[in-house]
């Protein structure tokens, strides 16, 4: 069944919440485990004391110390860098993600290349160059606590924290790896690939985006995400990615890899011919195509998360006739498009790419007074839905697009389906 409707009919209990602002989710001064004698950082956790809001470093003089002071109080972050620890950093690392997930953990160090920065990059949620920016810093430690602050189930909570990747498409991941060892096959066909397997693509932006490689935040593209890489890094993040195969959410879910990561590709493709429609910007155009790959991973998160919950949400969007996501908000007290924005947050995608999976569903809460990334997603994923009248209902936010000046009803825009 295909609404029509004007406005999204939004129960009390579903309607989103704006995220509050860091200060507010954080009232607490900020507790962070240092785990690095270097001079430098001893200087960078001063310069960062002083800022707002209030942040306490506790320097431990061993793993062993760190160790024995976690649980005791409620720490925030763990940072250190794992080269003159050697293998105990890692074990450490490790530590953290299995047993104090909810603990942001940040890898400060001086290598770029070498096998240090790739087990970091996998176990560490964000990764900064030595000697260190006070700023960068201290915005992803704010963030980072608020992502985690913004959602309500703990089992969630857990899943952000220790997802490293998402499943792939094995039949086009085997396509990717054929590209990347052809040395005749141009980059736009292996981004045009890669475009069409959203596990790789959300690995190699999630590590692209890295402060240890200098574009924290900055790179929106997988155009970009490879060039800033190399060939030689991302063949080397293909193997590993093939090795260390993410497993796909339990049966119990009922949520097909398969189905999702199609749906998310149409949805790309569609996003390009609304924006072209339009005449919008190149860069919402691309900010916006870049979020529609991976604009339903938080189901991914759900779905690891509390499996049977995640069936009862969709079976209570069947037997409502609602859409999926607020029967997740029902249950879970988020939907998949905030987890998902949380999660790519915490990962240090680009702001643009973040909110547009965030509030592909609320529009109206993105601020977009002018039709942007959000806006764009938002009518791409209704048209990719409402082309088949055998998809759940999904409405189309009718007061945010009247604001934004463009046409609310779904006949409108349907003829921008592309053909199967």
């Amino acid at each position: 069944m295909v609404f029509f409707s004007s406005k999204p009919a939004i129960p009390p209990e579903a309607k989103p919440v704006q995220q509050a602002p860091a200060s507010a989710l954080a009232p607490r001064r900020i507790r962070v485990l240092v785990l690095d004698p270097d001079p430098e950082t001893v200087k960078l956790m001063n310069a960062l004391m002083v800022k707002e809001p209030p942040v306490c470093a506790i320097f431990c003089s061993s793993a062993k110390d760190l160790t024995d002071r976690l649980g005791k109080e409620v720490d925030d972050v763990v940072l250190l860098d794992p080269k003159p620890l050697q293998a105990e950093g890692f074990t450490l690392l490790e530590l953290l993600k299995s047993r104090y997930p909810a603990i942001l953990r940040f890898v400060l160090s001086g290598e770029d290349g070498s096998d240090v920065t790739k087990r970091a990059v996998r176990l560490a949620h964000q990764f900064l160059p030595k000697p260190g920016d006070v700023n960068l810093l201290h915005r992803l430690v704010v963030e980072g606590i608020a992502s985690m602050a913004s959602i309500r189930s703990p089992k969630v909570v857990e899943t952000l924290s220790r997802l490293e990747a998402v499943p792939s498409r094995k039949a086009n991941f085997a396509e990717f790896i054929r590209l990347l060892y052809d040395e005749n096959a141009p980059l736009e066909k292996i981004c045009a690939s890669l475009a069409k397997e959203p596990g790789m693509s959300a690995r190699l932006l999630k590590i692209s985006n890295s402060p240890i490689f200098g574009k924290a935040g900055s790179i929106e593209t997988l155009e970009d995400a490879i060039g800033l890489l190399g060939i030689n890094l991302v063949v080397s993040m293909a193997v590993a990615h093939k090795m260390f195969a993410v497993e796909v959410p339990s049966p119990v879910s009922r949520l097909e890899v398969e189905p999702l990561w199609a749906h998310c590709i149409r949805v790309s493709i569609i996003v390009r011919k609304v924006g072209n429609h339009l005449r919008l910007g190149k860069g919402i155009i691309r900010d916006a195509a870049t979020a529609a790959i991976l604009h339903d991973i938080g189901k991914l998160v759900l779905a690891y998360s509390l499996p049977e919950g995640y069936a009862a949400a969709c079976s209570r969007a069947h037997a409502d006739q609602m859409p999926v996501w607020q029967a997740e908000y029902a249950i879970f007290g988020n939907h998949h498009a905030s987890v998902g924005g949380s999660l790519l947050k915490l990962w240090g995608l680009p702001q643009g790419v973040v909110q547009a999976v965030s509030m592909h569903h609320t529009p109206h809460c993105s601020g977009e007074t002018t039709p942007g990334p959000a806006t764009l997603l938002h009518i791409a994923d209704a048209i990719s839905y409402g082309s088949d009248t055998a998809s759940a209902p999904c409405l189309l936010d009718g007061e945010h697009l009247r604001s934004v000046k463009l046409p609310e009803m779904l006949n409108y825009w349907l003829p921008l389906a592309p053909s199967e």
